[in-house]
């Protein structure tokens, strides 16, 4: 151990700082500030000050999340007028399982999802590259992009990031039919959750057959696969119903 006689470049203090044998001295001399030695003090105020952010600072850069995550940033906002606070209520005594909200459109589903998700990231809960927010319509384009592409190295980054999302949210689940393909697609994306145990959460307006015609919507060779899809979401999701208020 090396003690060394230093003066602190900020205050002027003296001070005395013990080295152990063959270690840098950027972490042991507590920082170096502009290539000279400050004291336990200063070190301290210019971190808390670096570390200080105003209200304004924080929601910027909780907005910079929700969007890398692809979270509709409109929606981060919250008020009793606006929002369900019992569904909101439910979703965030629940946000570590794997979620279905059913009901009707304009019942605070996606405002409660987007709201949860918010706070987790105010509170560092989840960070914005952990989290994955998909409308179907959008996953639909996205899949059908993949499958014209001969890109191989794309689609698999693509579903490892899916996979690989602390939490995937999909929106609009049962809108639109899906083509073969898409079907196929969708399997491998929840079965991946399944296998990781990762958190899914579904948002639609129907869930169960109401869903899957909508998927198939008369085309009987693809009921197999949309059911499969169905059982394996019953198998994982806790089901949070929503009525018309």
């Amino acid at each position: 151990m090396t003690t060394l006689q230093t003066t602190c470049k900020s205050c002027g203090t003296e001070m005395e700082t013990e080295i152990p044998e063959g270690v840098v001295a950027e972490r042991t001399l507590k920082n170096l500030w502009e290539n000279a030695v400050i004291c336990d003090d200063c070190f301290n105020k210019i971190e808390a000050k670096r570390n200080t952010k105003t209200d304004h600072q924080k929601w910027e850069e909780l907005k910079r999340k929700a969007e890398h995550a692809g979270l509709p940033v409109g929606l981060l906002s919250w008020s009793k007028e606006m929002g369900n606070n019992d569904l909101l209520a439910r979703v965030y005594e629940n946000r570590g399982k794997s979620l279905f909200l059913a009901g009707p459109q304009r019942t605070g589903k996606t405002r409660s999802i987007v709201r949860t998700c918010a706070t987790m990231l105010w509170h560092h809960a989840i960070e914005g590259n952990e989290l994955v927010y998909l409308t179907m319509p959008a996953l639909r384009k996205k899949i059908s992009s993949l499958a014209r592409s001969d890109d191989y190295g794309s689609e698999e980054k693509f579903y490892k990031r899916l996979d690989r999302s602390v939490l995937l949210i999909i929106d609009d689940m049962d809108k639109g039919a899906m083509t073969d393909a898409g079907l196929e697609a969708l399997w491998r994306i929840v079965d991946d959750r399944v296998v990781s145990g990762r958190p899914l959460w579904v948002i639609a307006n129907e869930g169960g057959q109401g869903m899957v015609k909508k998927w198939v919507q008369g085309h009987d060779h693809r009921i197999e696969t949309a059911e499969a899809i169905r059982a394996r979401l019953a198998e994982i999701c806790s089901v949070i119903t929503v009525e018309k208020q």
